[in-house]
């Protein structure tokens, strides 16, 4: 399945994937790389995913 990049934004921005896809993480291939990345981003921490789920993810 071929998705467009404007797709991948519009329908995908708050997923794993579309995550994964910000990082360069080819095809999202590792399912939650980008999510760990961003436990240590503070304007991800900010809205509250980071400090409250770091230890269900890492």
């Amino acid at each position: 399945m071929v998705v467009l990049v404007r797709d991948l934004k519009t329908y995908y921005r708050y997923s794993a994937y579309a995550e994964n896809v910000g990082w360069n993480y080819p095809n999202g291939a590792s399912a939650m790389q980008g999510h760990r990345n961003n436990i240590f981003n503070p304007v991800y921490r900010r809205f509250g995913y980071g400090t409250s789920s770091i230890r269900a993810i890492v």
